[in-house]
């Protein structure tokens, strides 16, 4: 290691104990009561914000309140899974950015987007420890993609092919999936979608539904004539019209830094204001009502199921 990287793992390693005693004290002063359930796994939204979040949205983090705001995760959670979501159109630099630091901090690391990622931009992500990636395509054409997601389909294609190459190259384990996500204009194609996605190299093809999208009709029986497509359980019971399948609680953080639960539900407040173990803290009945929701989570996030840090 060069000595200016052994500096920042030096500043990131101080800075990791200095947040843990801080949150500690904070949070031995909280109730007992108060302090409920913890989350077990977390999401980046890279581009999103709560649809409950009000008009007057305080501003995008910066990149270093992002790595502050991660480091006093976990150093709350401790080393937990990391889903770095940009499908609404985050930057693949600051994922990169993310990753990295997740990785040192020895959480595992998974990345969810449509793209677009160069070759050179899939080589950084697994040179800075990415342990799997999902990429979501909305339909074979790129006006039916583009219905579900408003980019273009072939910036998937490309970051599929980018990411079969880079990990070729780098001979390194990282699992590549790609997520089907159903809509009304995608239900009859979703066989053919998953004959493409293994022909272009992913590792498993996953069925997806984005939240807060109802159940597209005929999907139900569709589904049951998908050969060799993953149907998380979460997701088949919310098909099937069945009560939510717990999970454990998560907790997600949002572009503009509001923290959340659930991205159907109002946020639980903003990380510019308090710390993230705070406002949870202080949030156990909203908490507890998301775990409660139909479809608190979009289920992308809980596959692949064996995430390792790859140290």
């Amino acid at each position: 290691m060069s000595m200016g990287g052994e500096v920042v793992v030096k500043e990131l390693t101080q800075a990791l104990a200095r947040s843990r005693f801080a949150l500690r004290r904070m949070r031995s002063r909280l109730p007992l009561v108060s302090r409920g359930v913890e989350p077990v796994r977390m999401v980046l939204y890279l581009g999103q914000t709560p649809g409950g979040a009000a008009s007057n949205d305080p501003p995008q983090l910066s990149l270093e309140q992002w790595k502050t705001t991660l480091v006093d995760l976990v150093s709350w959670l401790g080393p937990v899974r990391v889903c770095v979501d940009c499908t609404a159109g985050g930057e693949i630099d600051l994922a990169m950015d993310l990753v990295r630091l997740a990785h040192r901090l020895e959480c595992p690391t998974h990345l969810v987007t449509t793209g677009p990622v160069s070759i050179e931009q899939a080589l950084e992500l697994i040179d800075r420890g990415l342990g799997a990636v999902t990429l979501r395509v909305g339909g074979l054409d790129n006006r039916t993609h583009q219905l579900v997601f408003g980019g273009e389909l072939d910036a998937v294609t490309a970051s599929l092919s980018a990411f079969s190459k880079a990990r070729a190259l780098r001979n390194r384990v990282v699992v590549l999936q790609v997520n089907l996500t159903a809509h009304g204009e995608n239900v009859s194609t979703l066989g053919a979608m998953a004959g493409w996605a293994r022909q272009a190299g992913a590792d498993s093809v996953v069925l997806g539904l984005l939240l807060g999208s109802p159940v597209p009709k005929g999907l139900l029986e569709a589904i049951q004539a998908l050969p060799n497509v993953e149907i998380p359980s979460a997701l088949a019971r919310f098909i099937r019209g069945e009560g939510l399948e717990n999970s454990g609680a998560r907790v997600g953080l949002c572009a503009n830094g509001d923290l959340v639960a659930s991205l159907a539900m109002p946020p639980l407040g903003n990380v510019q204001e308090a710390p993230p173990e705070v406002l949870w803290a202080k949030s156990q009945s909203e908490i507890q009502s998301a775990i409660r929701h139909k479809r608190a989570f979009d289920e992308v996030e809980l596959l692949p199921l064996d995430l390792k840090c790859r140290r």
